[in-house]
Order: C-alpha cells, then sequence, then structure tokens
C-alpha cells in the first residue's frame, strides 16, 4: 500500500493446529486464535494472548487500550482543533498497537501508479507487540512503512523568514546585516507573498519584487544560504501561472476552462505539477519546498497530505539527483519518509496550553522528528484575554511563575511595544531556567535586538 512499502520480512517459526473450530497458531512469543468460516476479524471470533511480566495478556479487535500514549493530529491545522480526538499511535503503556491498513490505497503493478481498494478486499491488519521495549517497536514500524530520511545538514542550521514582503534587494540587505553582525545563518524561507505573484496559488515569480530569480538564489548560494519557498495550493488560472494553457491543453480540458485544482492522484497532472511548477525552481538551485497545505489526491484511501509529501519529494530526487527535503504540514502512516513537518497555525491560549504540552510529547510517538511549540504567550497587545501587562521585572516574573507551574518550559515573548519590558521578560525567564521564543517584528533592528537582549530563538 502507500503507506506499507515492506511485507518482505523474514521468515518465522509457527506452529498451527485445530482445536474445534478453532485455527490455533502458535510462536514463542503468543497465541493467535480465529473461529474459521466465521468471517471477519471481530472481537468474537479472534483473540491473541500472550505473557509478560505482569502475567497472561490477551486482545481482542475493538478493545480499548487505556494505555495508549496516543499520536498527533493529521490533515489539519492544530489552531482548528481546540479539542482533538486523537488516533491511538504505535507505543502503548499496555505493550501492544494494531496498524489497521485495510482501507489505505494500493500500488498497481501494472500502470505503477496508485489506485483504491477494491471495496469489501478483505483485512489488513499488523499487530506489534512489545512489551516495554519501545525502541524495538518503532523499529519495526519503520522497516514496515519506510525509514526516515537522513535530513541535509544544513536544516539543523539557523532560518530566517518574514511576512514582511521583502523585495530582493532587501533580503539581500537582511543577509548582509547577519554576517557583519557574525550571526549564523543558514536557510532564507521565504514566503509566498515575497516571491510568487498569486501568493494563494501558481508558481510564477513576483519580478517586480525579485527581478532575477536566478541571480538571487545564486548571490545567496555564494553566501552559504540556501533558499526555501513556501507554495500554497490555490486552483491554477491564468492570471496566477503562465504554465495554465499548457497544463489545460495537456489533460484535455475544454478552451473556456478558468480554474484547474490540483490533483495529484491523477498521474498525468502530477507528472505536468512537478515538471511546469516546481522543476524551473529547482533548476534555479532553490533547496526545497515549504509546503503550506497540499495539493489534493482525489482517490478513496489516499491521504492528500502525505502524497504531496511523495510527489514533491520524490519529484525532487529525480530533478536534482540529490537526497531531498520537504517541509510540511503532517500526515496519514507514510509521511515520515519525506523530510520534516510543522504543525501549522497555532493559537496561543490558555484553552491549548494543556494540548501543546501533549502534543510535544506525543510527536515522539510517531516516525516524524518532534514538534517544537513556542508555548503559552506573553502578549503585550490589549487583546482581551490574553493581554498580560508588564511594567516591571516583578510582572514578567509573576508571568513566568504562572505559566511555570502549569508545566511549561518556554514562554512566547510576543508584542510587548518597549524594549525594556522584553528584555524583563527574558531576565524572569532565565531566573526560572525557561525557554524565551520571541516573534519578530519583521523589522531586522527589532529582531537583533531580541537576539542581543537573550532570546532563545525568534
Amino acid at each position: 500500500s502507500v503507506a506499507v512499502v515492506n511485507r518482505d520480512w523474514p521468515k518465522v517459526a509457527f506452529f498451527s493446529r485445530k482445536e474445534g473450530q478453532e485455527l490455533v497458531i502458535s510462536t514463542d512469543q503468543l497465541v493467535v486464535r480465529y473461529r474459521e468460516g466465521s468471517g471477519p476479524f471481530n472481537a468474537n471470533n479472534l483473540v491473541i494472548t500472550w505473557k509478560d511480566k505482569a502475567g497472561a495478556q490477551s486482545w481482542r479487535p475493538g478493545q480499548a487500550d487505556d494505555g495508549n500514549l496516543l499520536g498527533v493530529p493529521m490533515d489539519k491545522d492544530f489552531a482548528s482543533q481546540h479539542d482533538p480526538i486523537l488516533a491511538p499511535g504505535p507505543l502503548s503503556r499496555n505493550g501492544y498497537f494494531l496498524l489497521d491498513d485495510s482501507g489505505t490505497a494500493v500500488w498497481d503493478k501494472t500502470t505503477e501508479w496508485v489506485k483504491p481498494r477494491v471495496d469489501g478486499d478483505g483485512q489488513d491488519w499488523y499487530f506489534f507487540l512489545y512489551g516495554q521495549d519501545y525502541a524495538h517497536a518503532l523499529g519495526e514500524l519503520s522497516t514496515l512503512l519506510g525509514p526516515i530520511p537522513m535530513v541535509p545538514r544544513y536544516m539543523l542550521g539557523t532560518w530566517f523568514s518574514s511576512r514582511a514582503g521583502y523585495s530582493g534587494e532587501e533580503w539581500k540587505m537582511n543577509v548582509e546585516r547577519f554576517r557583519e553582525e557574525s550571526l549564523p545563518l543558514d536557510v532564507l524561507a521565504l514566503d509566498s507573498d515575497s516571491w510568487t505573484k498569486g501568493i494563494w496559488a501558481g508558481y510564477d515569480w513576483d519580478l517586480e519584487q525579485i527581478p532575477d530569480p536566478k541571480g538571487f538564489i545564486q548571490w545567496m548560494r555564494t553566501r552559504g544560504i540556501r533558499v526555501s519557498l513556501n507554495e500554497h495550493y490555490g486552483q491554477l488560472t491564468r492570471e496566477n501561472e503562465s504554465n495554465f494553457e499548457t497544463i489545460r491543453t495537456a489533460l484535455g480540458l475544454p478552451p473556456e476552462t478558468e480554474q484547474i485544482a490540483h490533483n495529484l492522484a491523477d498521474k498525468k497532472y502530477a507528472q505536468l505539477f512537478v515538471d511546469l511548477l516546481l522543476k524551473p525552481a529547482l533548476d534555479l538551485g532553490m533547496a526545497f519546498w515549504w509546503q503550506d497545505g497540499n495539493a489534493g489526491a482525489a482517490v478513496k484511501g489516499l491521504d492528500p497530505m502525505m502524497w504531496t509529501r511523495h510527489i514533491e519529494y520524490t519529484g525532487a530526487e529525480r530533478i536534482t539527483g540529490k537526497r531531498a527535503f520537504v517541509f510540511c504540514r503532517n500526515g496519514a502512516w507514510g509521511s515520515h519518509r519525506y523530510g520534516s513537518y510543522f504543525t501549522g497555525d497555532l493559537v496561543s491560549s490558555w484553552e491549548w496550553f494543556g494540548y501543546l504540552v501533549r502534543a510535544m510529547q506525543q510527536a515522539g510517538n510517531m516516525l516524524a522528528p518532534r514538534i517544537f511549540s513556542t508555548a503559552e504567550v506573553v502578549y503585550g497587545a490589549k487583546a482581551p484575554g490574553v493581554y498580560a501587562r508588564i511594567d516591571s521585572y516583578e510582572d514578567a516574573l509573576a508571568h513566568i511563575q504562572r505559566i511555570k507551574a502549569q508545566g511549561g518550559i518556554s514562554i512566547k515573548n510576543y508584542n510587548q511595544p518597549r524594549r525594556e519590558q522584553r528584555q524583563q521578560v527574558v531576565a524572569a525567564a532565565r531566573a526560572e531556567n525557561m525557554l524565551v521564543v520571541a516573534e519578530g517584528g519583521s523589522l531586522f533592528g527589532m529582531d537583533m535586538n531580541l537576539i542581543a537582549d537573550g532570546n532563545s530563538t525568534i
């Protein structure tokens, strides 16, 4: 399937026998009992038993796992899920996990492309039994679903981005200032309002802001900086995409077509998407795409977030001949094979604080990098419900101690209007051994002050 990529496992010694109507399969770790002729697996016809340090254990389909550590949200911004219902993750204090892959789309060897499963086409289950050996469980999971790739080394360095809509020359001025101040800088992440004409759709460069894209990227590379471009997936039109007519004609769409929605489940469109929309920037030397959403994949059982990652990652490898990377929102099983992910837009509120702490921990329960969160905001703007008034060090300390008492290890230093207020937040956080994450003001001078004043990151 598109999730499970390795079904070729070493042989396991087992014994099978009949006991009345039951088929019994035994290994040195567990015993499976199934009542033959009783149809699909369910709680009445299937049971798995084993022994651990606590004694005899058993599992039946549908059985609640009260020790599961849960996973992380898929598909949506964390901000849209105020009280998300999280699916079980692979790690459980009860020492087992069932991965149900029955509904996932599969590969068609004839067409060498993805297709939906036939309705009613059986059950495709994988039962993990690992006791307390969590590292082994994740290792087995990565063998089944595919490994996490090594990321390029520069990904571990310092990134800089802004929604200020800088021109190419202004970006260069920012980079020169970083170098003058001997500050590290490895990745320049251009949001879509800095580089693309359509912002929310299309892949045409805004030549008023960056007149020479190739020269701009080469200028950055000579200074050791990789450039990433943010992409959104709005429908293509003649106004936002110069390749519109080429794509329309190749797809056989009528001349009066005004919009083309992305659908990467269509093999022909996926090829056009990579070669006409993504390849030009990669050919210029752009390092990787910052995927802000997904391009859609209209096939039953195919997660569009994961599939967008797959198409863009494998396409980048084919085009560049190098190990690829994508920066994307989290997707379904298999997404871990394609780089790293970010959470999307977060809400800085008390309602969210407890959830974000859990999400940080639960991210380690998946085949993916951990999630970083700025945590609860210390907000200087006078917004109802979140305003944190700070007129002294003592005021700042009270806010820091309040957040620490909730279990926080980090706070967000945001929108305090005066520099001394922001400095007081940093000083109080240091006193309480807390991290401080500042949100920059899209102003280089302010950002440099935030760094100089000791914020943990920006």
